[in-house]
């Protein structure tokens, strides 16, 4: 869940699908001077979309997902601090 606040004390804030992507959108304040991008967007193995896994009948869809903001995050952090995580 996102606060308005949030769009005042963060420079990045994620979505992790385009639907999440326009609702960000939507919601911040035209003075934001932040990023809003897709978390996937980072993913070295260019999945840019991180599937919700609640759908899944299985723990194989958690762990892909894990997996995969994981490396996105990573990939983020190695960007934005330069140095590998």
């Amino acid at each position: 869940m996102i606060r308005n606040s949030d769009f005042q004390t963060f420079q990045w804030i994620f979505g992790m699908d385009d639907y999440n992507i326009t609702d960000l959108e939507d919601l911040s304040p035209k003075e934001y001077q932040g990023q809003i991008a897709l978390l996937g967007s980072f993913d070295p193995q260019g999945q840019t979309i991180i599937r919700d896994p609640y759908g899944d009948n299985h723990d194989n869809g958690f762990i892909k997902c894990y997996n995969q903001c994981t490396r996105a995050c990573s990939a983020f952090l190695e960007k934005v601090e330069g140095r590998k995580y």
